[in-house]
């Protein structure tokens, strides 16, 4: 017994031509058509909206931030991590990285920029830290600052010569308010600038 083949219907119509001739077909492909216009629309757009930010807030520049909180006198290491921020949003004097035995000159909260002011340099270890009045005419001061003391000396002390001489040099600024400055100095400069403080008048310079 023969088998029958079961012979399936073809439109006699050219394939570019079959859409029209079926409503429903040609819906389907015109709804495919405008979805199509409408992802490419919406991506084309995130893409400008994205390069655009790119370009108001410019390029990122790495920066050290807090990754917990630190009191003033607390070490940062491993309590800091690095970030990549917009150039425009960085601090001026933020750090990329830590100096060795670095500790904090104030509280940092977490997320927080690590700023030189912030940090009490490892090139200060083994330095004293003193005290000085600021004088009628204080310099606005922020830690981490460096300066160089001098010193006028009253003539009466001073066989009847006015005499100025630098006492500190590079002195790094701990702390400072409207009545003191704690500076660090080296060991071998603690004398002559407590000798100063007392018998002189001192005069801070900023320096860098």
């Amino acid at each position: 017994m023969g088998r029958i083949r079961a012979s399936v219907p073809r439109s006699r119509l050219p394939l570019h031509r079959r859409p029209l001739a079926d409503p429903a077909a040609l819906r389907r492909w015109l709804l495919v058509v405008l979805l199509a216009g409408a992802t490419g629309l919406l991506v084309s757009r995130s893409v400008a909206a994205a390069e655009a930010a790119r370009h108001r807030w410019g390029d990122t520049r790495a920066v050290l931030v807090a990754r917990r909180a630190r009191a003033a006198g607390e070490p940062l290491a491993g309590a800091t991590r690095v970030v990549r921020w917009p150039a425009a949003l960085v601090p001026r004097d933020a750090l990329e990285r830590l100096p060795a035995g670095a500790r904090a000159t104030g509280p940092i909260d977490p997320g927080a920029p690590i700023t030189r002011s912030l940090v009490d340099a490892a090139d200060d270890a083994g330095r004293r830290r003193v005290a000085l009045p600021v004088g009628s005419a204080p310099l606005p001061l922020d830690p981490g600052d460096r300066v160089d003391v001098w010193a006028t000396t009253d003539p009466s002390f001073a066989d009847g010569v006015l005499a100025t001489r630098r006492v500190a040099a590079g002195a790094v600024v701990a702390s400072a308010d409207h009545a003191s400055v704690v500076v660090a100095v080296a060991p071998g400069e603690v004398a002559e600038l407590a000798e100063a403080a007392a018998l002189a008048t001192l005069t801070l310079v900023a320096v860098g």
